[in-house]
């Protein structure tokens, strides 16, 4: 059985109205977007998630729990939550026992497939910043916490434990062009490994050319492609010529961290709020990732300079 695209996209339609903002934190446009591209009800055909539920699943009821996906992220994924949306079919009613018997199997069939990180946007002709980034620098890194409870067992508190948030918490890598777009998203990885260990391990996933070069904090001095602020090594007082070049490296690479706050804008990623399984968590952070990867995609939230190639 195949469902036409249209029809999935009124489902989705049908909740994602002038309040999809306030509930989910996207526009209605967004979850449109994501519906209509990855919710193909074909079991056989990949980048499908619509065959993950059973068949007498109806296509309003599946949309209104891919709704809720965002919904849990953005409010509370973890409280006894209600919330009663009225459609044509009737009402529908999402408790406690419909988010782990629908909501969280749909989100990980969802998060196993979604994919919208371009790598190659790194190389527009006019992904350039100011003096001295106007060539060689593609891309700004950074990494940010997702909070989670203390385990039990102390073997694992300890790998999870990082005295920077005075938490336990997991790891992720976000990497972005100069006008904010996302084209890198790892993780999770775990709290206590440095940011330049990541980004040595996930290697694979940003390859370089040999003449790139990215924007990252003082986490990550002596990481290959990576270009960081002058230390005062042994004390050493910095020339007026190295404060100048820190303060345009720290007022540049600030972009990075205005996209972490845009990413972790929902309130499952507040201290002290998700209380899930690890499962859970990465579903839902990897959908998070990417859905805001495309938003911002849409909506560019910086300036940036060319057309030029990044090679002079």
């Amino acid at each position: 059985m195949t469902v036409n695209p249209m029809r999935t996209a009124q489902g989705v339609e049908r909740f994602a109205s002038d309040s999809c903002k306030a509930d989910t934190g996207f526009d209605a446009s967004t979850l449109v977007y994501l519906w209509t591209k990855y919710n193909v009800w074909n079991g056989s055909a990949a980048g499908s998630f619509g065959g993950q539920l059973p068949l007498n699943v109806a296509l309003e009821q599946r949309a209104y729990h891919f709704y809720c996906i965002f919904v849990l992220v953005h409010k509370h994924p973890q409280k006894i939550w209600k919330s009663q949306f009225k459609s044509r079919d009737g009402v529908y009613e999402l408790t406690d026992w419909g988010r782990y018997k629908h909501v969280y199997p749909l989100a990980h069939a969802f998060a196993a497939i979604i994919d919208e990180i371009d790598r190659s946007r790194r190389l527009d002709r006019y992904n350039h910043g100011v003096p001295p980034f106007e060539y060689l620098i593609t891309g700004l890194v950074d990494t940010f916490p997702v909070y989670v409870p203390q385990p039990h067992r102390w073997s694992l508190a300890r790998l999870l434990y990082q005295p920077k948030y005075k938490a336990t918490v997991f790891k992720y890598q976000l990497g972005i062009t100069w006008n904010g777009e996302i084209i890198l998203f790892t993780g999770p990885h775990l709290g206590t490994t440095s940011d330049k260990t990541i980004w040595e391990a996930t290697w694979a996933e940003h390859p370089f050319y040999d003449w790139e070069l990215w924007l990252g904090d003082l986490g990550y001095v002596g990481a290959d492609g990576i270009l960081h602020k002058f230390k005062r090594d042994g004390g050493r007082a910095l020339t007026t010529r190295e404060h100048w070049f820190n303060n345009v490296h720290e007022h540049e690479r600030n972009r990075a961290e205005q996209i972490v706050s845009a990413v972790k804008a929902h309130r499952m990623f507040k201290k002290g709020v998700y209380r899930g399984s690890f499962q859970i968590m990465e579903s839902l952070v990897k959908i998070t990732g990417h859905s805001t990867a495309y938003e911002l995609r849409q909506k560019p939230r910086f300036t940036t300079y060319g057309p030029w190639d990044h090679v002079y």
